[in-house]
């Protein structure tokens, strides 16, 4: 499973930024008897080329009584490959056909996720932890594969995500993201953005996760430089042409990537459809 949700060790650009682009929502703990309580859920995100045709697209669907989700798909139009999760909920952890499972904690945020790989029998299964401030802001994401061992720490100003620093090839704080934010945008629950460099290893797994306190400020744009003597051009992704529908949520965005040395402009998209009581 990790060769289709794990994003790459060198986070370049867009590929970075929007494969997880889907957190708008997040689960609640589940108890016998529990009802999910939501406004509108994401039914469908889509990454969109340059001419807006769609490349990738995550489409879920929910209970029409209790909420939760019943089943999440994947599809890769470029590459022909798809993927079917049927999540099943006990107590406080939500299990995946794939044989994966996420632990949720009492404030009802991801701090483990168990990944077994069933795309790629060459690459190890996974183990990804998170821990939470005092002040409920994500503090750290560690991959453990039983043989390295990888810390991205988070830095935050409020609630605004500023800074994530990377370990690449083994160095720790390898690389460093930075993040910039709207002054008049919102976006409706989650940064999904901001989430796609911070999670990449969830590309499927949603909407049943939340983690912890962010800012509902909408991402104008983010950074990435590498601290280390490798030759990593400097990549610079900005968020434009927010469209939102009648409640708020994000229906198209327009993304931009920068690399310095090389010379055009990688223009792309996000579309997003919603189911709302």
């Amino acid at each position: 499973m990790k060769a289709l949700l794990h994003a790459i060790k060198i986070p370049t650009g867009i590929a970075l930024l929007t494969g997880v682009a889907l957190l708008f929502t997040s689960c609640q703990k589940e108890l016998e008897g529990s009802v999910f309580n939501f406004g509108c859920r994401v039914q469908q995100w889509a990454d969109l080329d340059s001419s807006e045709n769609a490349t990738e697209t995550f489409d879920y669907t929910y209970d029409s009584a209790t909420g939760k989700p019943l089943s999440l798909v994947y599809n890769d139009n470029v590459g022909g490959n798809s993927q079917t999760v049927i999540p099943v909920f006990s107590k406080d952890t939500v299990y995946f056909n794939v044989g994966s499972w996420a632990a949720l904690d009492n404030s009802n945020r991801i701090y483990r996720l168990e990944e077994r790989n069933s795309v790629n029998a060459s690459v190890p299964d996974g183990s990804y932890f998170y821990t939470y401030d005092a002040s409920g802001h994500l503090s750290t994401r560690i991959y453990d594969d039983g043989v390295t061992t990888e810390t991205t720490t988070y830095t935050f100003t409020g609630d605004e995500l500023t800074k994530s620093d990377d370990p690449l090839l083994g160095i720790a704080n390898a690389t460093t993201t930075t993040y910039t934010y709207s002054s008049t945008v919102k976006v409706k629950d989650y940064n999904a953005f901001i989430f796609a460099s911070a999670f990449p290893e969830l590309r499927l797994y949603i909407p049943c996760f939340s983690f912890g306190r962010f800012t509902d400020k909408a991402i104008e744009k983010a950074t990435l430089k590498a601290n280390i003597p490798i030759p990593i051009p400097e990549v610079t992704i900005t968020f434009t042409n927010y469209q939102f529908d009648a409640r708020g949520n994000i229906i198209k965005v327009q993304l931009n990537e920068t690399a310095t040395g090389v010379p055009q402009t990688t223009r792309a998209f996000l579309s997003g459809s919603y189911l709302c009581r």
